[in-house]
């Protein structure tokens, strides 16, 4: 019997992702070429290593993280001299079960101080089965390291729409009988929404008669780039039935909320405010402007022929208005007037 021999070329890609691959076959022996050098397919952090508010913003605060790279087919002998990390050491590399031998997990250790770690492949030293080098480096990694908890820059008085919240005369002099007071509370980064709220704060200058509600909202009115580091911050009740010279807003000693790195701030965080306003309240009702005769001319207390009355105003008052005629007509200025000639 006489053996064939046949020679032919396969497509030029074939089966896991290798291109530019001949299937030889002779003498019934089936035979791959692949000249083709491995690529870095992607290079993306674990969410396990991705610390804070959300686990897909390529910001942390851990001090190891582990990537998970994708290669275009399965590679031999890949180790961490392979890599190349920027503000951190590769300190480990290993292969993913179930991935086809394309997938590793790459291991860094964030360098102390550091402010972002990136981590790419080497361009050289890595081969496929075949023995093919690397052709490119491909994709890349850039992570922000962020350890720094975040602080509270100012706490003050709203600057508009305050008629609910400074009464009286002027709407700008913090003196109130309102029932909720407001201040505006700015961060010096974002923070996690839902970490604030209203057990962060607490009351300064007054003695609550009740425990107060206290509630933070982001502040609708927020500039452009100071989303989620200005929120509003209204407390309502434990004021309300006594007067205070100076009511202030505060950390509370047990406050711990956190930046979108997860980094936790504490009492402390207030420390250096550039603002800190405070309100007055005054819930004593007015007293009413004093009346005497200017000159009591009579032998009686009281009988005058001096129509003339001076009127003493409560050191508070911003005015006394008077009426002669039943109150249809009203006069200002009543710090001397005259009733009768």
């Amino acid at each position: 019997m006489r053996r064939s021999t046949s020679y032919g070329t396969a497509p030029a890609a074939t089966a896991g992702g290798v291109t530019s691959t001949n299937n030889m076959v002779a003498d019934d022996e089936t035979f791959y070429v692949d000249s083709v050098g491995p690529d870095v397919v992607g290079i993306d952090l674990e969410p396990g290593s991705d610390t804070g508010a959300l686990s897909d913003d390529d910001l942390t605060n851990a001090d190891t993280l582990h990537f998970r790279v994708e290669f275009s087919e399965p590679l031999a002998g890949l180790g961490v001299e392979d890599f190349w990390a920027g503000g951190g050491e590769v300190t480990a590399v290993e292969e993913l079960a179930g991935e086809s031998g394309t997938v590793y997990r790459v291991t860094v250790d964030v360098d102390d101080g550091a402010t972002f770690v990136s981590l790419q492949a080497e361009t050289m030293g890595i081969y496929d089965a075949a023995g093919n080098q690397i052709s490119m480096t491909g994709a890349s990694a850039y992570v922000t390291i962020d350890n720094t908890g975040p602080l509270v820059t100012s706490i003050e008085r709203p600057a508009a729409n305050t008629a609910a919240v400074d009464t009286g005369n002027s709407q700008s002099d913090g003196v109130t009988n309102a029932d909720s007071l407001v201040w505006v509370v700015r961060t010096s980064e974002p923070v996690d929404v839902a970490t604030l709220t209203g057990a962060d704060f607490v009351l300064t200058g007054v003695t609550p008669t009740v425990t107060p509600t206290v509630t933070v909202v982001s502040d609708p009115d927020a500039s452009h780039g100071m989303e989620d580091r200005q929120f509003l911050v209204t407390v309502s009740g434990g004021f309300d039935s006594a007067d205070a010279a100076a009511v202030g807003l505060a950390l509370a000693s047990d406050s711990s909320f956190a930046d979108l790195a997860g980094n936790l701030a504490d009492a402390t965080a207030d420390d250096t405010l550039t603002y800190n306003d405070t309100y007055t309240v005054d819930n004593t009702p007015l007293a009413g402007p004093a009346v005497s005769l200017t000159n009591d001319t009579g032998s009686t207390a009281g009988h005058t022929s001096d129509g003339s009355v001076t009127v003493t105003e409560s050191v508070d008052s911003y005015g006394t208005r008077y009426s002669l005629d039943g109150g249809t007509n009203w006069t200002d200025d009543a710090s001397a007037l005259t009733i009768a000639t």
